[in-house]
């Protein structure tokens, strides 16, 4: 080192010293208050909207049962600082949970008593269901990182879903995820048979712990892409090519409907199909899975632009592969009847995301 730049270093640390000297201690803790109240700042802001992750649902109507809670689950929210937009989430969560009824839950409307103590039957007080159930939403929203999905999951599996899911699955949630879940916590138990299968999915998969359709229950009940207003967002742009080479009739519409696992809603179109039938895709795209998928059996999916996905379902074979450029009016299967399925037919999505934003599409195929 030179003698001019030690002479220079030596100059800046008494410059940094004599600097230090002028600041008096009330100015430091001003500055040290400063700080601390941009941090705060900082974290009430996260705190009070945990993700920007928005949910559309089927928009089912929600009964009066439920509605008439509106006003004391709102008042919840502001009062445990979470955001009024997951108001949807909590009164379908309440249709869920008890459809509203003082009566059968002993004033528990939101069966939030485990949440609360550990065991059962512990609130009486529907106005304390509801905080606790809000407390409850907002402690497994943070847990989530946001992620709505995997939140009101764990408010069906316990908040141990979401730390499962986010060691094994980055996170997600799908209803596979939600399957192997359930299958891990039958093996944990010490009496299986304590469990009570709530749906003929979940004793066919033998996952009976919580309810492996419980994301999907709430969706129906939340608003829809649109907001509810009665119109479906065009999704697919263009003109589309016939799935089927033959007239296409519809055996089951997108709507609501009760083939014996209860009331749920059709994200497709059923359409009348043999196993002579092969199945094309409607428009040019990108097949992004090619596969098994549960409930759907055999099942394509192809993504033909930014939010533009079409699905087929319950094919007997599968003719593309996952990655293939595939042009309309190529084919991509056979018709057939696998996955949950009561005879051979075409299941048919039009939808704005992979897994969810389903239409109707019957608009789309002119029908």
């Amino acid at each position: 080192m030179s003698e001019n730049n030690g002479k220079k270093i030596r100059t800046g640390l008494l410059v940094g010293k004599s600097l230090l000297a002028k600041l008096s201690l009330p100015v430091l803790l001003v500055i040290l208050v400063l700080i601390s109240v941009i941090i705060i700042i900082i974290a009430v802001i996260v705190g009070n909207d945990f993700g920007s992750d928005d949910i559309k649902g089927g928009n089912k109507k929600l009964p009066e049962s439920v509605l008439r809670w509106e006003d004391d689950i709102e008042h919840a929210l502001s009062e445990n600082n979470v955001d009024k937009k997951h108001l949807p989430v909590m009164l379908s969560i309440l249709k869920q949970e008890s459809n509203g009824d003082l009566s059968s839950t002993g004033g528990d409307i939101f069966q939030s008593s485990e949440s609360k103590c550990g065991s059962i039957g512990c609130i009486t007080d529907p106005k304390e269901s509801i905080d606790q159930a809000v407390k409850h939403f907002k402690n497994n929203l943070k847990k989530a990182d946001g992620n709505i999905e995997v939140a009101i999951a764990s408010y069906n599996f316990g908040n141990g879903f979401a730390e499962w899911t986010k060691e094994k699955h980055d996170n997600k949630w799908s209803v596979d995820i939600a399957i192997e879940f359930s299958q891990h916590m039958m093996e944990k138990v010490s009496n299986p048979e304590n469990y009570t299968c709530v749906r003929k999915e979940a004793k066919e998969h033998n996952a009976c712990f919580g309810d492996i359709l419980y994301v999907q229950s709430i969706k129906e009940y939340m608003p829809s892409e649109n907001g509810g207003d009665g119109k479906e967002t065009e999704i697919i742009k263009g003109d589309l090519n016939a799935p089927l080479d033959r007239e296409l009739i519809v055996t089951s519409p997108f709507s609501w409907r009760d083939i014996g696992a209860g009331d749920e809603h059709h994200n497709g179109l059923d359409l009348e199909c043999t196993s002579a039938d092969t199945i094309h895709s409607v428009q040019d795209g990108e097949v992004v899975h090619a596969g098994q998928v549960s409930g759907y059996g055999n099942y394509v999916l192809i993504k033909h632009g930014d939010d533009q996905y079409t699905g087929y379902g319950h094919m007997s074979s599968i003719s593309v592969s996952n990655g293939d450029d595939i042009e309309g009016g190529n084919e991509v299967g056979v018709c057939g009847s696998t996955g949950r399925s009561t005879g051979e037919h075409l299941h048919f999505e039009v939808k704005s995301d992979e897994w969810d934003g389903f239409a109707d599409p019957a608009g789309y195929l002119g029908l």
